[in-house]
């Protein structure tokens, strides 16, 4: 049968998919080629050629056996650890179903199993992939389950026929002799091939054959649409209530809080996407194209604190967010300066119990809060660090997207001084905090004093100008002659009993950004040089496809920013506002160039393309906001959407422990609202069941017992049929829209005409009289009746033989 082989062969297409989208998550592509060549195997040997058939004990021990070993795994393990062990069981117990005789049953076991794993795999990975995978897969699901749906009516259908044909057979034992060898014992045969007389296997193939998957990929792509149409017109109460619940295990590195030296070994370089960001100017709306490689900051250091052969850098000793403030909007553009806005989509995981507080978020300084700035974006001006204002105990994972605007730009280069304005006294002390904390130099680097004055004086570098010290540090670590850029500290000939930014300066020179970084902030503190450290990303890649720079984990960068006082500006060779203005931090970079720069090919393209449909797919799918939904509709014309206030629908919600902010998929993976969820679709089904029951008068159909003689009665009206099939073949067959009472009419006209005898005549009604009672009614055929309709087609075929040109 056609059906059941599309059957077999659809579910395993749609066991592999959903291994492969638990792959992914996973990062485990053993997996997915495992059930691809147990699917193969299982279509082959089992369900066609059927010479591999695991017995029902024997799977059962098999499915314990995994189940027992995937338990141990389970209570061995951390929560996301767990998971994984769930998510193999079900890859594990689905080869086994695979290698057993297909039924309805397991059939239904396959599903469910590999919903689960879809379900599993949504929690570890949502990328753009995973959704182009999972319309696959949903197409294929969608299919099976069709294909499903007709082979388990035909299953059930040759069961109940099967048990009339035993029926029929006793019937038949008891039949007289003179009606078995009958010419018109034909029509009397009781075995049961449907109700047409047509086998149900071919009636199931002809089903499939006569435009079933038009009309599947027809109803399939209505759903879609709806699906679509319904997704981006819900209102959105706040941020995406889509967030991903972050278990792919995918850690973030890159940027950090901290610095560590005197370590020995490797800093991984990390190509996974840490942001994008993209610059528009904010007075035209328009594309604002950036010259060179942006600088986007993100942690200030400013406490150097040294151990043995080791040393730290650290925040400063104010917690993050102590002296928080909304972000101002910008009042005076500097002249010459351009509004820049960035658009920004970090990945952010943050844990609620980390010491380090809320997560930093990147950006260019001096930063300023856009039209579209979100509320949870806040300020805090002595640290200088703009972070993400997370509700006490939530867990925010994936991506993040703000904007923010900035006046560092002019005439498309990002200037490396950002002017420092003390309007109000308590700007002047943060100000006095920042200096005196930039200006601490430990004792165990006090030997650098010396040391960077006798340089200074070796390259005759004028030391009443703190800008010229500073442009010369920076020239000297960043001379390729005397030092090595390397990201490997294996093979450097460390001394540990000194401090570690000593050790490279004055040794070994050779180490990577955070070493140059720290040691010119160093040297210049102790010139009496406010400086501090800051880490963040600089560089990245430009994507043409999608308009904005995308900067990976390998791209995070430590550079130096020194300050300047007001008496010192001039030097700067800058135009700043005077008002208020009281110095100016100054850009430095000592870390040597890499000339690592590739031409770009066909691949870039592609992988370009690639990233920017990932970014469309975060920005319009994962992470839609309000304000993203109300951009989208605007663009196809649609404004003023009406979304209202749904205070009462989340609150209620919130109350029984939904909490959307928290993000769809971990909501849902709640407990409690598994159990409304169970509850609703049990209230739902019964629901439907009982209208059912009331439409179709099926209380009264319960309370009246079955009658086993149903489906006899349905395979002993054959004999109607073959009357039928007899009139056809001389010209006068039942048209579709034509009842068996009408038909017997146009066959009674046709035989008057005919000059028929009379009782030749009434053959027809005679014969759907009978086709009505046993067909319609709740009766038996009798022998009785049997003998009549054999003495009528009797006479009938007598007649035809008799006189044939009177029936043509």
């Amino acid at each position: 049968m056609k059906v059941e082989r599309y059957l077999q062969i659809c579910t395993a297409a749609v066991a592999v998919s959903g291994s492969i989208l638990l792959g992914i998550g996973e990062r485990a592509p053993e997996l997915p080629l495992m059930m691809l060549m147990a699917a193969l195997t299982s279509v082959i040997f089992t369900d066609i050629l059927g010479w591999l058939r695991l017995p029902k004990i024997i799977a059962n021990i098999c499915m314990i056996f995994i189940a027992g070993i995937a338990l141990g795994d389970f209570f061995n393990s951390t929560s996301q650890l767990q998971l994984y062990a769930v998510a193999n069981l079900l890859v594990y117990v689905q080869i086994v179903i695979l290698f057993q005789q297909k039924t309805a049953r397991l059939y239904g076991h396959l599903a469910v199993f590999s919903l689960l794993q879809v379900v599993v795999a949504s929690l570890l990975n949502v990328g753009v992939i995973f959704g182009a995978l999972l319309l696959v897969y949903l197409v294929l699901a969608f299919l099976a389950l069709s294909l499903f749906n007709v082979y388990r009516q035909i299953t059930v259908m040759e069961k109940a026929n099967h048990q009339s044909a035993l029926l029929s057979t006793q019937s038949a034992d008891n039949t007289p002799a003179d009606i078995q060898t009958s010419e018109w014992a034909f029509l009397m045969r009781e075995r049961a091939r449907g109700r047409t007389g047509i086998a149900l296997r071919s009636v199931g193939d002809q089903t499939i054959a006569t435009g079933f998957f038009r009309y599947i990929i027809g109803i399939g792509l209505i759903v879609m649409v709806f699906t679509m149409v319904f997704f981006y017109c819900i209102p959105r109460t706040g941020n995406s209530a889509w967030h991903h619940p972050g278990l792919s295990g995918a850690g973030r590195t890159g940027m950090t809080r901290e610095i560590t030296l005197g370590q020995v070994g490797r800093i991984l370089a990390d190509n996974r996407i840490a942001l994008r960001v993209s610059f528009t100017d904010e007075r035209i709306n328009e594309l604002y194209e950036v010259a060179g490689d942006p600088y986007l900051s993100g942690a200030v250091l400013t406490r150097y604190v040294p151990k043995r052969g080791t040393a730290n850098w650290l925040p400063t000793g104010l917690a993050v967010g102590s002296t928080v403030s909304e972000l101002e909007s910008v009042q005076n553009i500097p002249l010459g300066h351009d509004l820049v806005r960035q658009d920004i989509t970090v990945e952010v995981v943050h844990n609620p119990k980390s010491v380090f507080g809320d997560p930093l978020l990147p950006a260019i300084y001096p930063v300023y809060a856009a039209r579209n700035t979100p509320n949870q974006v806040r300020y805090d001006p002595f640290s200088r660090q703009l972070f993400l204002n997370v509700a006490a105990g939530k867990t925010l994972v994936d991506q993040y997207r703000y904007s923010v605007v900035t006046t560092a730009f002019s005439q498309n280069n990002q200037q490396t001084v950002t002017p420092v304005y003390t309007l109000n006294r308590r700007s002047q002390d943060t100000l006095r905090r920042k200096i005196r904390t930039a200006s601490e130099l430990p004792a165990e680097v006090e030997i650098l004093t010396e040391f960077t004055r006798d340089l200074l004086k070796q390259r005759r570098v004028d030391t009443s100008s703190s800008i010229l010290i500073a442009r010369d540090l920076e020239n000297f670590l960043t001379s390729q002659e005397l030092f090595t850029y390397s990201l490997s500290q294996f093979g450097v000939d460390r001394d540990l009993t000194i401090d570690p930014v000593l050790d490279f300066v004055m040794n070994h020179r050779t180490g990577h950004c955070e070493h140059f970084a720290s040691a010119l902030a160093l040297m210049l503190r102790s010139q009496g040089i406010p400086a501090r450290i800051v880490v963040g990303y600089h560089g990245g890649e430009y994507n043409k496809i999608g308009e904005h720079y995308k900067f990976r984990n390998s791209d995070a960068h430590a550079w130096v920013e020194m300050f300047i006082p007001l008496e010192t500006v001039p030097d700067l060779d800058v135009t700043l506002e005077s008002t208020g203005l009281a110095g100016a931090w100054v850009l430095l970079d000592p870390t040597p160039s890499r000339d690592d720069q590739l031409e770009r090919t066909l691949y870039d393209e592609v992988v370009d393309s690639f990233e920017y449909a990932q970014l469309l797919w975060d920005n319009y799918v994962l992470t839609m906001d309000p304000q993203q939904q109300e951009e989208a509709l605007r663009k196809l014309g649609i404004n003023n959407v009406g979304a209202k206030d749904l205070g009462v629908s989340t609150r209620l919600l919130r109350s029984i422990g939904i909490d959307f902010d928290q993000g769809m998929l971990r909501s849902l993976a709640k407990p409690q609202s598994l159990l409304i969820f169970l509850i609703v679709i049990s209230l739902l089904l019964g629901a439907g069941r009982l209208a059912k029951i009331i439409r179709w008068g099926g209380l009264l159909r319960l309370t009246r017992p079955r009658n086993t003689r149903l489906r006899t009665q349905q395979a002993s009206v054959m004999f109607y049929r073959r009357m039928e099939k007899f009139f056809t073949r001389r010209g006068h067959p039942r048209y579709a829209a034509q009842t068996q009472r009408e038909y017997a009419v146009e066959l009674t006209q046709w035989l008057c005409e005919s000059e028929q005898e009379s009782d030749i005549i009434k053959i027809p009604n005679q014969v759907v009289d009978l086709f009505y009672a046993v067909r319609f009614g709740d009766s038996d055929v009798t022998h009785e009746q049997l003998r009549i309709v054999e003495n009528c087609l009797s006479s009938l075929s007598h007649r035809i033989h008799k006189n044939p040109k009177h029936m043509t």
